[in-house]
């Protein structure tokens, strides 16, 4: 089902820059080949990255879909992105953290559309179905943009004491239109732990999936990591012309680490919303665990795909930081 395609000002961001080190033991065993969670194919045909990319295109048009990937994973790219044109492909020099990996896609975002209303999406999570996903992404947008561009973050109800994933506690009701329920933010708690847990109830897992205008997310960061802002004003100056890719190399040359969750969503919960994912398995697959237990819901037991293991795509030359495919 398409869900708002004709939103002029709709984009979709998709962070693809990790390595998955934790799992990489697990898929080397399972797949015969290390390379990133993202990128692999457990279930059907297609890969997290590719489910990734056609659920957010049922929601936004291509042309304004931006993938941030780390460059040593063009490879990758260049052989799951065929038969997906259209959009822009950002390979970050170097890992710096979660926050310049959105501020990253944000200034190109900026750049063409300052009115833009922006989803963003992690590429390593688990999703189904994929039909009421993208229904609860397209109601999260509705009610962003209701509230003027208020970033929206969609969290699941928790049902047990998983300290390694980030954590929502809701604050007072906000009312909306269309029946949409909604929570201010009192805190939010990045992998906690256990012990921190114990008296916490009513609280939310937090999918990272997070939808808001342009403007008011790059309000955030000066708010909160003001020490980088700077350096994608200096890139967004440079974006599209000549001196693009020199400009992104020299600004991460420069770039401080900082976290999105603990630096920004944490410091500035007071300006996010909170909207409840229904009617979702959602699992983060930071750990071989949680794939074995996605895969034992969905039948699959111990075999992982009824397709080939991946294969290691032949390298190609790399392409510039910015690209477009």
């Amino acid at each position: 089902m398409k869900h708002g395609s004709g939103r002029a000002h709709s984009w979709s961001i998709i962070l693809a820059g990790g390595d998955g080190e934790r799992l990489q033991p697990f898929v080397r065993r399972r797949l015969g080949e290390t390379r990133p969670k993202q990128y692999c194919t457990f279930l059907g045909t297609r890969s997290l990255l590719q489910h990734t990319v056609d659920r957010a295109d049922t929601i936004t048009s291509p042309t304004r879909r931006i993938i941030v990937a780390a460059r040593h994973h063009q490879p990758y790219l260049r052989e799951q992105m065929r038969g997906r044109e259209g959009g822009r492909v950002i390979l970050q020099p170097k890992n710096r953290g979660t926050a310049p990996g959105i501020f990253l896609p944000l200034t190109y975002v900026l750049a063409s559309d300052p009115h833009a209303m922006v989803t963003i999406y992690p590429s390593d999570h688990f999703v189904h179905p994929e039909d009421a996903f993208t229904d609860a992404v397209s109601g999260a947008l509705a009610a962003s943009t209701e509230l003027g561009g208020r970033p929206v973050v969609l969290g699941v109800e928790a049902d047990e004491s998983e300290g390694d994933y980030g954590w929502i506690q809701r604050g007072t009701e906000i009312a909306s239109a269309d029946g949409q329920l909604l929570w201010n933010v009192d805190r939010f708690m990045e992998k906690p732990g256990r012990d921190a847990l114990k008296n916490v109830r009513g609280a939310f897992w937090n999918t990272f999936v997070i939808t808001g205008s342009v403007q008011l997310l790059w309000r955030l960061g000066w708010l909160h990591v003001p020490e980088i802002m700077p350096l994608f004003v200096q890139l967004g100056d440079c974006v599209d012309t000549s001196e693009e890719d020199n400009a992104l190399k020299q600004i991460y040359d420069v770039m401080p680490e900082r976290d999105f969750s603990a630096d920004i969503m944490e410091a500035g919960a007071r300006h996010v919303a909170l909207t409840r994912l229904e009617g979702v398995y959602w699992s983060d697959w930071g750990r071989q665990e949680r794939v074995v237990e996605t895969l034992a819901r969905m039948g699959v037991g111990s075999v992982l795909s009824e397709e080939r293991p991946n294969e290691q795509p032949t390298p190609e030359p790399l392409l510039s930081p910015s690209v477009t495919l």
